[in-house]
């Protein structure tokens, strides 16, 4: 689904949709928070992160939340290193209006959700070998395709994709992610 999610991130820079970033409470989903919201920022884009309260809400998108996303102008919510497993939540925030972009790399636990695009190194289906990445890892690459998606839309400038890979490298020793392929450039 990496083409289905550049595709649509690319197609909300060019609109100036509002796009929320959900995110997981540890290194990997804050860093791949911030991948996001930087990319963003770039091109002026509206975004906000949320980070769900872990005592309160838990792991991952929850119902509530999404919806409350949507209510505060959110057309295209993409979670990161969350997601994969959330099949209610994305199904509340397509009732509520919005698209949905899945970016994690958590193993598969039943379908995968009913999203616009997920993608996700560790789908049964997928035939990258990049299972090993972090979320951080699948973002940034989620970028690389949106920006060259975006290339070909507009004559804006990408950000210099490079400046970001602190943020992947931090999350990758951080996640404990074995330090194989792209992991170890």
């Amino acid at each position: 689904d990496m083409d289905k999610a550049a595709i649509r991130i690319a197609a909300a820079v060019v609109a100036r949709e509002k796009i929320a970033i959900f995110g997981d409470y540890d290194v990997d989903g804050a860093a791949s928070s911030a991948l996001l919201k930087r990319f963003l920022a770039h091109f002026s884009v509206p975004s906000e992160i949320y980070i769900p309260d872990r005592i309160f809400e838990g792991y991952g998108p929850n119902p509530d939340a999404m919806r409350e996303l949507v209510s505060r102008g959110a057309t295209l919510i993409v979670t990161v290193d969350c997601g994969t497993n959330s099949a209610a939540a994305v199904e509340a925030a397509k009732e509520a209006g919005a698209d949905v972009v899945v970016l994690d790399h958590h193993q598969v636990r039943g379908a995968l959700p009913a999203a616009h695009a997920v993608v996700n190194p560790n789908r049964d289906d997928d035939l990258s070998g990049q299972g090993h990445l972090c979320a951080a890892g699948v973002v940034f690459l989620a970028l690389v395709q949106t920006a060259k998606v975006l290339r070909a839309m507009t004559d804006a400038a990408p950000p210099d994709l490079l400046s970001l890979l602190d943020l992947v490298a931090l999350a990758t020793v951080c996640d404990v992610v074995p330090l194989t392929g792209v992991n170890r450039a």
